[in-house]
């Protein structure tokens, strides 16, 4: 039995390729048109998309001269909170992050609520956070300036709105959150005045005891000396100059304890004397020449003339009032809008790839009823 082999030819023939491909035009049109009129289909079918974006930039420092005073206020009292522009962008942030607003808008859109008639309800949720990404604020690029808000939507007049709406919303939102941490500064300066105040009044009572138990203490010394004086007759000052500067410094009058020097040579007359003048004063004469007492009651009085809750407080009415679109510096009416719907290109790639298809369609066709050909005369 002999083996009969299949001639090959290794050499392209370019001018055959080319009248193969001729002769099968009308199919590699065919293939062409059928590609464009695929592309062109789901061009039609597919819901038009719009990339949307504008800069977003903190408010300039003028929008929050009103809060001055009260940011003065918050920094004397020892916080670091403030409402500035800056501190305002960065709550608007964090706040928007979260997308609720942006859901909650979503959920009134007629589109959506199409859509989520066709979702699982477990899964709606998710629907509504994936769609509500559409809409984001993002930072600045590694060489511009600007934080911007981009939008990738159906519609761009409604995208718009829903940025616009969602934006207020969170703005908002903050302002409810400053009206809250106002409260909670101000309670806070009240508990932590209040506390100072008990601490102060409880060193102030304990101060008066300790000035009555001293006063007690002087007393019995006193009239322990004067007993002396009068028991061994010292009327009148006993002590010259030097003796009397030593007793002094000796602190005799200040403690009782003994010194070199007896206190009772100072005679009677003035022992008594002294008792009868620490007798004739009053609790707050005794009291006012304590330097402690002093300062004690110096605070107490600044803490009874601490006005900063009431002027932290104040700032509720401003922020209450306040126009928050202020807050922020954006326009959407100047967002450069796109659409991503591009029916020429898609055709025309369309068109290249009908072509390369039909080409291949026809050399392989070719090349099948060639090799058929050669076999069948074998």
């Amino acid at each position: 039995m002999s083996d009969s082999r299949v001639p090959y030819d290794d050499e392209i023939d370019l001018f055959e390729i080319f009248e193969t491909v001729w002769d099968g035009r009308w199919r590699v049109i065919g293939i062409v048109i059928l590609a464009v009129l695929i592309s062109i289909a789901v061009n039609v079918l597919k819901p038009e998309l719009y990339n949307g974006s504008t800069a977003l930039s903190k408010a300039p420092s003028s929008s929050f001269i009103k809060y001055s005073s009260v940011n003065e206020t918050l920094q004397q009292s020892g916080f670091s909170y403030a409402i500035s522009s800056q501190s305002v962008f960065d709550m608007f942030v964090t706040e928007f992050a979260d997308y609720d607003e942006v859901v909650k808008i979503l959920e009134k859109s007629d589109y959506i609520k199409q859509r989520l008639q066709a979702i699982e309800i477990e899964d709606r949720n998710d629907f509504l956070v994936y769609m509500a990404k559409n809409f984001e604020i993002l930072p600045p690029s590694e060489n511009g300036n600007h934080w911007s808000l981009d939008y990738e939507w159906r519609d761009s007049n409604e995208s718009k709105k829903i940025f616009t709406q969602s934006i207020e919303d969170v703005l908002a939102n903050v302002r409810q959150t400053i009206l809250s941490d106002i409260d909670e500064l101000a309670r806070t300066v009240s508990i932590r005045n209040k506390n100072k105040k008990q601490r102060l009044n409880a060193d102030l009572v304990a101060l008066e005891d300790a000035i009555n138990l001293d006063l007690a203490k002087r007393l019995l010394y006193l009239n322990e000396q004067t007993a002396i004086a009068k028991e061994l007759g010292v009327e009148k000052n006993s002590l010259n100059g030097n003796g009397l500067f030593q007793s002094q410094n000796t602190g005799v009058s200040l403690s009782v304890t003994s010194s070199d020097i007896p206190f009772y040579l100072r005679g009677f007359k003035a022992i008594d004397k002294e008792i009868d003048l620490l007798f004739s004063r009053s609790k707050e004469d005794r009291l006012a020449i304590n330097n402690t007492y002093v300062s004690i009651k110096t605070q107490l009085s600044s803490i009874h003339n601490d006005v900063s809750m009431q002027q932290i407080m104040s700032a509720k009415g401003s922020v209450a009032d306040d126009d928050v679109t202020s807050w922020l510096a954006y326009d959407l009416s100047l967002a450069t809008t796109s659409s991503q719907s591009k029916p020429v290109l898609y055709a025309i790639l369309a068109a290249m790839l009908g072509l390369m298809v039909g080409v291949f369609n026809v050399l392989v066709s070719s090349a099948v009823r060639k090799r058929k050909s050669i076999v069948s005369t074998i």
